[in-house]
């Protein structure tokens, strides 16, 4: 599983912080960008347009073979450690990945 992350200072870098923990030794790999660091910034921006997100922080999520499972939406309010959380942890229980 594969997490992508784009974010900024003030804007989702708790997020970052908890997912890092949270990721820390497991086989999950986690993969971020801060806006606000230029050489991360075009990354930051391919990654929220290829889902159509124009906020961060913006959360998607991959499968192993970089297929998309899921998208997690600052415009909506679902760019949350809980909610990001929570999924793994229900497809973790459903597959082995």
């Amino acid at each position: 599983m594969i997490i992508k992350l784009a974010y900024c200072e003030g804007k989702g870098d708790s997020i970052y912080r908890q997912l890092f923990n949270y990721t820390n030794n497991t086989d999950i790999e986690l993969i971020s960008y801060d806006e606000d660091y230029y050489k991360e910034k075009k990354d930051s921006f391919k990654l929220k347009g290829s889902c159509g997100a124009r906020l961060v922080p913006f959360c998607a999520i991959y499968n192993d073979k970089k297929d998309l499972i899921k998208a997690f939406y600052s415009e909506t309010g679902e760019c949350t450690f809980n909610n990001i959380k929570e999924f793994i942890d229900e497809i973790r229980k459903r597959t082995i990945i």
